[in-house]
């Protein structure tokens, strides 16, 4: 796998990223700044100026990009219905330290993450979120969740090891496999088949496929030292690839 960095993005204090099924379109956001999208697979970068500037940490979006959650650090999740053109808050979210957010296929159910606190989730469009109280209060990073919404993966950045949730949170394991390490944003394939997740000023790892639910034996492999890479997002590993 080979990396290369975005350099029409510019350098700033880039956090969370998401891309579209075949890279086209990408949206990120920046700590203490704007969203920045690209609709030319990275090749150009607009602010969203409507995004206005904030403590944003991460973001998904639907398939078509004209959905967009994002979250904001000790605010309430924002959403965008016109493809990032207006922001509002969403009144039922809870004010909390938000990490990475993740949605199912639909984008009508959302998982995110809260640093120190639980992982939370939304199973009616953004409307009420509800702790996820089977998964202990940690130092939450990163999330993934499959199409279908059974399948959870987090992290935590501390010396941790990743948890996985096979029936949609309410049972979870520790990916021991993966080894204890400052784990922090992450991406998965739909099926949550394929992870992968970086350590913080460390490597990128991935897991390798197996047709079995992930768990504590599932291979994990290096892909390669990218120090002070914090971030990784993408709707498809396979597909996308995002690095710096």
């Amino acid at each position: 796998m080979s990396w290369a960095a975005l350099t029409a993005a510019g350098s700033k204090n880039w956090l969370g990223i998401m891309c579209n099924a075949d890279c086209s379109k990408i949206v990120a956001v920046v700590d203490n700044g704007n969203i920045w999208m690209s609709a030319d697979g990275g090749g150009s970068w607009s602010s969203l100026s409507g995004s206005g500037s904030k403590r944003w940490q991460g973001i998904t979006a639907s398939a078509d990009f004209t959905d967009l959650l994002a979250t904001v650090w000790n605010c309430q999740i924002w959403r965008s219905t016109n493809s990032g053109g207006n922001w509002a808050v969403l009144a039922g979210s809870p004010s909390k330290s938000w990490m990475q957010i993740a949605a199912n296929s639909a984008f009508d159910k959302f998982a995110a993450t809260a640093y120190d606190s639980y992982l939370y989730q939304s199973l009616d469009d953004g409307t009420t979120w509800n702790q996820i109280t089977a998964a202990p209060a940690r130092s939450w990073r990163g999330i993934c969740v499959s199409a279908d919404f059974t399948q959870m993966a987090a992290t935590m950045n501390r010396a941790e090891y990743p948890w996985v949730s096979h029936d949609s949170g309410a049972l979870w394991s520790e990916l021991t496999s993966a080894g204890s390490r400052g784990w922090q944003w992450m991406a998965a394939t739909a099926g949550l088949s394929l992870l992968v997740t970086v350590v913080s000023s460390g490597n990128i790892y991935h897991s390798v496929y197996d047709a079995r639910p992930m768990d504590a034996s599932t291979v994990w492999t290096a892909t390669g030292s990218v120090t002070q890479l914090a971030l990784i997002g993408a709707s498809g590993y396979s597909s996308c690839p995002a690095g710096t």
